[in-house]
């Protein structure tokens, strides 16, 4: 089979736009994503330009709809916050003005909440540590899902003190040590 490069322009286009229909079975992808799987088939860049133009106007791709998509799967999935999610949409050549508008939607209470609900799942597994290790711990985990700092200090302080709290009233204040 020969390389699109040898292909005729219409041969070429049409080979572009079976991979990009393929990628774009899988989920939504940003233009620049499909710009690099087309680059790395060899594609030629004038082609790759002309297959990316026809569907954007198609309206099979779109950043913004990816954006979008992007952040309420990763958020709620994932547990991303807003400084991680921006991270991962720059990477995949999302404009400025298009994360802030993406980022917009998250709704503040909601990501906390989702904070306090990634803690609690994790404190399981923390369990038998020290105090203080539980905590470095929790903390270091939100922060490397992009909470701010004082976000991952406050909740993990405050699901410490319920745990240390629940315990205290399950079992009794003998077979407990504040953290």
């Amino acid at each position: 089979m020969s390389t699109p490069e040898e292909m005729s322009p219409d041969q070429a286009r049409v080979f572009a736009t079976r991979i990009a229909f393929d990628r774009l079975a899988e989920r939504d992808r940003s233009t620049l994503e499909l710009q690099q799987a087309l680059e790395k088939r060899r594609v030629p860049a004038e082609v790759i330009e002309v297959v990316l133009a026809q569907l954007q106007q198609q309206g099979l791709l779109d950043d913004q709809r990816f954006a979008f998509a992007w952040v309420d799967q990763r958020q709620r999935g994932k547990g991303l916050a807003r400084s991680a999610l921006a991270r991962e949409l720059k990477a995949k050549g999302i404009s400025e003005s298009t994360i802030a508008m993406a980022l917009d939607s998250i709704d503040t209470d909601a990501e906390r909440a989702r904070a306090h609900e990634l803690v609690r799942k994790r404190m399981r597994s923390v369990a038998r540590l020290e105090p203080s290790v539980q905590k470095r711990r929790l903390t270091a985990f939100l922060l490397r899902k992009g909470y701010p700092a004082h976000v991952s200090f406050e909740v993990v302080a405050h699901e410490l003190d319920a745990d240390f709290e629940f315990e205290r009233l399950a079992f009794g204040d003998a077979t407990v040590e504040a953290p």
